[in-house]
């Protein structure tokens, strides 16, 4: 949402002189730019642009803008100051010929969350079954809006936030440009009644120009810079508690790290996993030595990284796995594919996460069969019955279509970088 106010002063002109209206200009979900085409823009924008017309000299505009509560508070900052810069833009390049109308006249206060638009909307339009606790968690002081949000995205197993976020949240990403003033040209002239008199209007001196509508006052402006995550490092909780059968426990080590690009939806993600067991006295072998990359693109864009994601990936690696005196394997391979997740948020700062995904590809290796010598003397033989001189390694091969992966992954996102966007924090008495 955003709120454009916009003052136009004529000194010593009474209030009566003076006459106003509003407008509203609507955002898409995660949009910055003006969209004519959306939820009736056009007429509203040309209605603007009569006004900056037929105003007179305008002396200062103040933009307060707005997101709606669904994303995170660092996403929806920098949505509420794009905002107002891009609607600034917008008036200083569509100014009427004939008029002037300055970069200094300017201010931009950009809050980040329309809570007190959202509640407004709630008690106008949400009647579902569970109004009462909607109203109760928005009405508590004593908790955090992002505590609200886990409370509200809570209700219902998802479906009432899911409803509000379909219903009540376009409602609230808007512009509106109130309180356009302009003087009343023609002012009555001493008449003379014989029941009523209407008198001058004589100018107010300064001092009594009070009657004037003023701007409201900004007592603190906080301007401070955002953050946002850089990289994060992750692990399969699925591998870490790994158990093969006639081996026993064997956790696959391993460790992966996601690097989040600048305001983007794609990001890139390097594997590794090296699980190193052995059990000499039972021939039981368990190791790899395993890497993959990957790169993702998720649905949402919005800065968290969170909810669903399709990727694609390449592995390879290379792997010696014994289970018994005779039976034992070693070998090399490599994978492609693609994958599908989901990413939630754990906690109230979101910088844990639990990533569930699954992954599906082409699998080519070579590989070969080995044994344990007779008597064992330390040492085991491939598995070949011809001739010495013809033995080549990984005479076996390997052709695989079909899954190549899952996984449960913690993840925490450990670095972090300063943002190019800004977040303004206001202490004001609000128009």
């Amino acid at each position: 949402m955003l709120f454009v106010c916009c003052q136009a002063f004529a000194n010593f002109l009474p209030k009566d002189s003076f006459e106003s209206e509003s407008f509203r200009i609507y955002y898409p979900v995660n949009k910055t730019d003006i969209h004519p085409e959306y939820m009736g823009n056009d007429s509203t924008l040309k209605h603007i642009l009569r006004y900056l017309k037929s105003s007179p000299e305008i002396k200062h505009i103040t933009i307060y803008s707005y997101a709606s509560p669904e994303g995170t508070p660092f996403m929806n900052a920098r949505l509420a100051h794009d905002r107002g810069v891009a609607a600034k833009k917008y008036l200083l390049e569509h100014v009427p010929k004939g008029r002037v109308l300055s970069d200094s006249v300017f201010s931009l206060m950009p809050e980040s969350e329309n809570w007190e638009g959202f509640r407004m909307e709630v008690m106008e339009s949400y009647h579902l079954h569970d109004r009462d606790s909607v109203i109760s968690i928005l009405d508590n002081p004593t908790i955090s809006t992002s505590r609200k949000k886990e409370l509200l995205q809570g209700l219902d197993g998802g479906r009432s936030w899911r409803w509000m976020i379909d219903n009540l949240m376009p409602l609230l990403r808007y512009a509106t440009w109130i309180t356009v003033w302009r003087p009343i040209h023609e002012i009555p002239e001493k008449v003379e009644e014989p029941v009523e008199k209407v008198a001058k209007v004589e100018p107010l001196e300064p001092e009594k120009a009070d009657t004037l509508p003023q701007p409201q006052v900004l007592d603190t402006v906080l301007i401070e810079h955002l953050r946002e995550p850089l990289l994060s490092v992750k692990t399969n909780l699925l591998y870490d508690l790994f158990t093969m059968p006639d081996f026993g426990f064997a956790p696959i080590l391993n460790v992966k790290v996601e690097f989040y690009p600048r305001n983007s939806r794609w990001t890139v993600v390097g594997e590794y996993d090296f699980p190193w067991w052995k059990h000499d006295s039972r021939h039981d072998y368990f190791q790899i030595l395993n890497w993959q990359m990957e790169t993702r693109r998720y649905f949402r864009h919005d800065g968290t990284h969170t909810g669903h994601y399709l990727s694609a990936y390449l592995m390879g690696g290379y792997y010696d796995i014994g289970l018994d005196k005779e039976r034992g394997w070693q070998g090399e391979g490599a994978s492609v594919g693609l994958g599908y997740g989901y990413a939630m948020p754990l906690g109230r700062k979101q910088r844990w996460k639990l990533d569930f995904h699954v992954q599906l590809g082409y699998y080519y290796g070579r590989y070969d069969p080995y044994h344990a010598g007779e008597p064992y003397n330390g040492k085991y033989y491939y598995d070949w019955d011809r001739g010495i001189n013809l033995f080549k390694r990984r005479n076996h091969k390997i052709n695989y279509l079909g899954p190549t992966g899952a996984g449960v992954t913690l993840s925490y996102d450990l670095l972090w970088r300063k943002s190019d966007r800004k977040s303004a924090t206001e202490d004001r008495k609000r128009p």
